[in-house]
């Protein structure tokens, strides 16, 4: 089966170097490897929902209970609906389309956009 780069979804990838973590909450990722495309460097396999949700429950309890309360929650979304509105001036906001959202955050611009575009694409990159 391909690898497909999740950032600009090319085959034309290759082995960078086996997963270091210590860390069990990781325990589907077995390697990185590098895009030869973009450069991307990513997981493979990319880690679970499941296994993201336990590593940062575990790891920042006090900002993941609170990330996403009502309160917390409210500005950002309503930003993330200001700049999709934005960014539909320029560009088809359509089914289908490919978002990449560098340093994604707590991704509240993904969940806003699968919301008003629920067959998009949406990948993010969080460098922190």
């Amino acid at each position: 089966m391909a690898i497909h780069c999740p950032a600009c979804a090319s085959e034309n990838n290759r082995f960078s170097s086996r997963y270091q973590s210590k860390r069990a909450s990781f325990l589907s990722v077995n390697d990185l490897r590098e895009c030869k495309e973009c450069h991307l460097v990513f997981a493979h396999p990319m880690p679970l929902d499941g296994e993201l949700e336990q590593y940062y429950s575990t790891q920042y309890p006090d900002i993941f209970l609170s990330t996403f309360s009502n309160d917390v929650v409210r500005f950002p979304v309503q930003l993330a609906q200001s700049r999709i509105g934005l960014l539909g001036r320029y560009m088809p906001m359509g089914d289908g389309e490919k978002i990449l959202d560098v340093g994604a955050g707590n991704a509240v611009f993904g969940k806003v956009l699968k919301g008003m575009v629920p067959d998009a694409t949406y990948d993010a990159v969080e460098p922190d």
